[in-house]
């Protein structure tokens, strides 16, 4: 959908845009998940060098991703729910957004 074509207020467009990006950041977290369990079972002290370095990188790696992901929840928590009259919180279940996004999928 181009800039110009896009109906609705900036609220509902940005309901249309986390609707659209919300399955790839729960697949993401999905992801952490694994990795942060697969590297706590990981003793960076017993590896050699060029292991322990590699294992630093991802971590590093890992902590930037995470650090989006927490970006992504704490906007996606502003963002207010057209349903009713709160905002949603980054812990709650996302909904199906209702008009806004049925305009979305027609285009």
């Amino acid at each position: 959908m181009a800039r110009e074509e896009a109906e609705g207020t900036l609220p509902e467009q940005s309901l249309v845009i986390f609707e659209h990006t919300d399955p790839h950041f729960a697949t993401l977290k999905a992801r952490l998940g694994v990795i942060d369990g697969r590297r706590q079972a990981m003793d960076g002290d017993a590896l050699l060098s060029p292991l322990r370095s590699a294992v630093g990188e991802l971590d590093d790696r890992r902590e930037r991703i995470g650090d989006l992901v927490a970006t992504y929840d704490r906007a996606r928590a502003l963002v207010p729910d057209f349903s009713g009259s709160r905002s949603r919180s980054a812990t709650s279940s996302w909904p199906s957004w209702g008009p806004a996004r049925e305009r979305a999928m027609r285009t």
